[in-house]
């Protein structure tokens, strides 16, 4: 074999050996990115869990607020001057905070109303 042939030669094994190994070089980044990306995955998954339940939980409250509203306009329509120890301020003020909070959660929560079955 002649020096032009041999060059030939070992320029076409060095390519090979280039292609194999740009080959692995390109195989382990795409692991990495599939790695990176099952993990974000997951991450925003829990995240998701987290924001439901939290989402969920601050509803809950709303309603309780909303619950306890109810409740103490009807004390103060069978109660009008209150009781003592519980003056009719005291009880307008509670309902005022609440009315307060509720209007705050509608507005940050959105429809708290559970999905229909």
């Amino acid at each position: 074999m002649d020096k032009r042939h041999r060059q030939a030669a070992e320029f076409f094994i060095m390519d090979r050996k280039k292609a194999a190994l740009a080959f692995v070089a390109m195989a382990a980044v795409m692991t990495a990115l599939l790695v990176v990306v099952g993990f974000q995955i997951d991450k925003n998954r829990s995240l998701a869990r987290q924001g439901k339940l939290a989402h969920d939980a601050l509803c809950a409250l709303n309603q309780r607020n909303i619950d306890r509203i109810a409740v103490s306009r009807k004390f103060l329509r069978d109660h009008p001057n209150g009781i003592p120890g519980v003056p009719v301020k005291l009880i307008r003020d509670g309902i005022k905070s609440d009315q307060s909070t509720v209007r705050i959660l509608i507005r940050t929560l959105g429809d708290c109303s559970p999905p229909p079955p």
